[in-house]
């Protein structure tokens, strides 16, 4: 699969698969700037020339920390843009996990292996290739403040090369967290993740009021983010490091039944490209420059986050590792309770104006009944969530047809 650098793309345009491709990694111009160094591409990934994955690519070239101005002068000296790029001392962290699952499931593994190494992919060239010019390239300021700095890239770094090794282990690993406790000192907090006296993805914080769990889970949110009190030059300041290694966590999601906990409401004013590698669920949002309080905003949320795994689903069922999200929100939550359906409340009149239990095919190509579910109680009315229900359910709340307010319902 060809990687190329497409220099002057508008968002519309990189979205297009370029003439004559099919499978293609396209690295579009970026002006984000992370403490000085620009080394951020927007990145757009075409299979069956069909756009599947939009991320960002990080490339750090050895001498220069504007990587845009690099290729484009290589550019200027003749390069047609597809890497590697020749004569060039760099690597590269890509900040989305799902890229390696990606090409791995469309790909054979000789054409992965190609695809990373035309990157330089830095966790591959380190730990599978050994390769000493990417050792020294990853010792660098550069590499740890612009390349590791958003979460996402992170755990690409960590885990994305281990996908193509027999080796593999992407799980959460232990880590050690650092809190400053009233007396400025250094509290270690050790997370274990790989242990036999509980399931392996369970820690629980135990304490009397007052004794800082709310500030714990509160400090490992900014710290893990790099925002507030986690900031870089908020550290730098105090001298502190929150970690012994950075948790190689994908994504991260506070649950708070208080609404009087101050925990990180959104990443919208975080300076961040991935601002949704972090998720909070409570009662608290931001109103211009205040903090207010929605009782109802869970069951929003709720709607929400369901209907983006159903997205999702879509999206990535064709990947060989995918679990469905859906199918396992519905499986977990049956041990809880028992339920008949899971569904979403409709405005009045939503069915017959969207028509959406009508009968859209008898069946699909694997037998299936493409009717789609919907179901009308007293004068209420409600679309069943479902793998078929998909399209009409994304329909329903881009039009403002759902009452979120009334959340998932059971």
């Amino acid at each position: 699969m060809k990687v190329i650098f497409r220099a002057g793309q508008y968002q519309s345009e990189r979205q297009k698969c370029p003439k004559g491709e099919s499978n293609i990694l396209c690295l579009h111009s970026n002006d984000w700037d992370d403490f000085g160094s620009k080394t951020t591409f927007n990145a757009t990934l075409f299979f069956d020339g069909s756009l599947f994955l939009e991320f960002e690519c990080k490339i750090l070239v050895e001498g220069n920390y504007n990587s845009i101005t690099e290729l484009q002068d290589q550019q200027k000296l003749g390069w047609d843009g597809v890497f590697p790029i020749p004569n060039v001392n760099y690597i590269s962290v890509v900040s989305n996990i799902q890229f390696y699952s990606s090409i791995k499931s469309k790909l054979q593994e000789p054409d992965c292996i190609e695809v990373l190494e035309n990157l330089k992919d830095a966790g591959y060239l380190i730990n599978v290739l050994n390769d000493e010019k990417a050792k020294l390239l990853s010792e660098t300021n550069e590499f740890s403040s612009s390349l590791l700095r958003e979460s996402g890239a992170s755990k690409s770094y960590s885990d994305g090369w281990q996908m193509f090794v027999s080796y593999s282990d992407t799980g959460i690993n232990d880590f050690v967290l650092y809190l400053i406790d009233r007396k400025q000192q250094n509290l270690p907090l050790s997370f274990n993740f790989k242990t036999s006296l509980l399931p392996y993805d369970i820690n629980v914080l135990i304490g009397s009021n007052g004794v800082g769990k709310s500030y714990c889970l509160k400090s490992l949110v900014e710290y893990w983010l790099g925002v507030e009190s986690g900031s870089r030059e908020k550290l730098l300041e105090l001298g502190h490091e929150p970690f012994d290694k950075k948790p190689n966590l994908s994504r991260l999601i506070l649950v708070s039944y208080s609404p009087f906990e101050e925990f990180t409401i959104d990443l919208e004013e975080a300076e961040l490209i991935d601002k949704g590698t972090y998720k909070y669920f409570g009662f608290r949002y931001k109103v211009e420059n205040r903090v207010s309080i929605n009782r109802n905003l869970p069951a929003s949320d709720s709607v929400h986050s369901i209907i983006t795994a159903l997205e999702e689903d879509y999206r990535f069922s064709s990947l060989t590792d995918w679990i469905g999200k859906l199918s396992t929100i519905v499986k977990v939550l049956s041990n809880a309770f028992p339920f008949d359906e899971v569904a979403i409340e409709l405005k009045q009149g939503t069915l017959n104006k969207e028509k959406v239990s009508k009968e859209v095919g008898n069946l699909d190509s694997l037998g299936h009944s493409k009717r789609l579910k919907s179901k009308v109680i007293g004068n209420r009315e409600f679309l069943i969530i479902n793998a078929y229900n998909g399209e009409a359910i994304i329909n329903c709340l881009s039009n403002n047809l759902v009452i979120a307010e009334s959340g998932v319902v059971f």
